[in-house]
């Protein structure tokens, strides 16, 4: 039966995880470059419409990314580590 976590518990496995990926990542030489982010970042399906990148809705949510004390690297970052994962 699956285990439930605590509301506690899934920040610190995310952490935890997301280290262990990106040494993994760095001992492998694994390196997405800055070009594959950002392609990978404007193909996002949340900034489409109809199949075309909506840049209202790119900037829209670039606008919004300091309400939760974020950056738009903060997101570059983490597409990074996806597609070394998928690397």
């Amino acid at each position: 039966a699956p285990r439930f976590k605590a509301r506690e518990e899934v920040p610190r496995d995310f952490v935890f995880n997301l280290m262990l990926l990106r040494h993994e990542l760095e001992k492998h030489g694994i390196h997405a470059s800055d070009a594959e982010v950002k392609e990978q970042y404007r193909a996002l399906p949340v900034f489409q419409t109809n199949g075309e990148r909506d840049r209202a809705k790119l900037e829209g949510f670039e606008n919004s990314l300091g309400i939760y004390g974020m950056r738009p690297s903060d997101v570059f970052d983490l597409i990074r580590d996806w597609i070394g994962l998928q690397n």
